[in-house]
């Protein structure tokens, strides 16, 4: 195990093993001299504790199993990323595009020392991970709406780690990606998952195993199914990027389905709704608009994007993300033909009830039935709020359905979730990258270079604050501003 403490002292090997023996003062003033001097030596190492902590336990799992990989399938993903890459594919405006993303911290945690190589060594095993026959079978029963061929293709797949750039200084993680899109897009959603989950395993003091949290774990996910029961919800499980791990999400997903029988719709996971047999929740993210600005400029960026859509879905898939450069913009491209194509609007920024005025009104405008129609919520949703939110729906007369993450997936007693993104930031286009923006109908969820923004917003004619410089942010799925300087 000499790999393990390479570059360090191997009394840190004592210290280790004694501070996960001496866990209170009391304790350590009862050790011996050697003992305490060790342990007061590299008190100031902190921090090395759990990152070797975490690299012994990593140690004994490849010993065990030489291909072990934190992310057990390829399909460990959620499914939009999966229908963008089609759309990417069958429109050749697309396909051989090449794109940038960046790792955001929105709250600015510090990662342990150490923790950019136990990441990169995680990174590194998903080059092994293949679409599965039986994998490939349950995506042509269930994903009707792709073709044979993309399948093949998915069968072809592989994640090429050198797309992915990953670095640490002191406390702050950075990690970059580039590739062409329609390669590079199926890393952001495992990623994220790998960089939440590994933190906690390094960090957290949260003992999963133990019984008495899981009945606690247990209670709560069966009063949130409860909820969703009594009130009649239609919940997706959206938690996969910030997860506590894997087997939390899969636990959550497996005692909603025990508990809140049909108000559990499904998930956005693949390979858990397959795991699960749950229908896969999911159609397009805000990239696809934000790639599109570039291409065709701010003004067009929302109607080009959803011909692109129309052209690759014919139909299917009918679920409209509106607020990239704002909800307002947006509806004035939504037309008619829009409104009868999409079946859903989603809502990810902004007031939920002012959304839902707005988006029946501009259907009243439209002379559709909105009560044909519905709203997807995912927006920092939590039970409670779902409730509330359902109860106004209900009262103006449209359908909703809500996309719960990280309140299910990583909703643990004493952890804190991450606050964690990564968003496209580039594009490469006629010989020159070219920044992308996200605005949202949320100022404080703005993404980008400041310029950049402030050009989009001029464009647009959009007037709002522009910060200078990043705030602090919230908790959970609350998203704040990303400026790139």
């Amino acid at each position: 195990m000499s790999f393990l403490f390479q570059g360090q002292d191997m009394s840190i090997y004592y210290f280790v093993y004694y501070l996960d023996i001496f866990k209170d003062i009391k304790k350590i003033n009862r050790a011996k001299n050697k003992e305490k001097e060790i342990l007061l030596f590299h008190a100031k190492n902190i921090y090395i504790y759990p990152v070797l902590l975490y690299r012994l336990k990593l140690y004994n799992r490849v010993e065990k199993n030489k291909n072990y990989i934190m992310i057990k399938s390829i399909l460990d993903t959620d499914l939009y990323k999966t229908t963008m890459m089609y759309a990417i594919l069958v429109n050749p405006e697309l396909m051989n595009l090449k794109v940038r993303y960046q790792f955001f911290n929105r709250n600015d945690v510090e990662f342990p020392e150490g923790y950019d190589k136990v990441l990169q060594s995680e990174v590194n095993r998903m080059k092994n991970l293949r679409l599965t026959k039986q994998e490939k079978k349950f995506l042509i029963e269930k994903i009707y709406f792709l073709p044979l061929w993309f399948f093949d293709f998915l069968e072809g797949y592989q994640f090429d780690p050198s797309e992915v750039v990953i670095k640490q200084v002191d406390g702050k993680l950075f990690v970059d990606i580039e590739g062409f899109w329609f390669h590079s897009i199926l890393w952001e959603v495992p990623l994220l998952a790998l960089i939440s989950e590994l933190y906690y395993e390094i960090t957290s003091e949260y003992d999963f195993k133990d019984i008495e949290n899981r009945q606690i774990r247990l209670e709560n996910n069966r009063q949130k199914a409860e909820l969703m029961l009594k009130y009649e919800l239609k919940v997706s499980e959206f938690g996969t990027r910030r997860r506590f791990s894997f087997d939390n999400q899969n636990e959550v997903i497996q005692d909603l389905k025990q508990h809140a029988g049909k108000s559990l719709i499904g998930t956005s996971n693949i390979y858990l709704g397959m795991l699960h047999d749950l229908s896969i929740q999911g159609t397009s993210g805000h990239e696809f608009f934000m790639v599109s600005g570039i291409l065709n400029g701010y003004i067009s960026a929302n109607k080009k994007a959803t011909d692109y859509w129309v052209n690759a879905f014919r139909g299917n898939l009918g679920s409209l993300l509106t607020d990239t450069y704002s909800t307002n913009i947006c509806l004035k491209t939504f037309d008619t033909l829009s409104g009868n194509l999409y079946n859903s609007c989603r809502h990810d920024s902004g007031d939920p009830y002012e959304y839902v005025d707005k988006i029946v009104n501009h259907y009243k405008k439209l002379h559709i039935d909105h009560m044909t129609k519905t709203i997807i919520f995912s927006d920092g949703i939590n039970i409670p709020l779902a409730i509330e939110i359902d109860k106004y729906c209900k009262k103006v007369g449209i359908k909703d359905s809500f996309g719960v993450g990280t309140n299910l997936s990583n909703n643990l007693k004493g952890v804190k979730p991450l606050n964690i993104v990564i968003k496209i930031t580039e594009v490469f286009f006629q010989d020159h990258w070219f920044p992308c923006v996200k605005l949202s109908d949320n100022f404080g969820k703005h993404t980008g270079k400041i310029e950049e923004i402030k050009r989009c917003k001029e464009i647009l004619n959009i007037n709002d604050i522009i910060y200078d410089k990043q705030p602090s942010g919230n908790e959970g799925d609350v998203a704040h501003i990303n400026l790139i300087n």
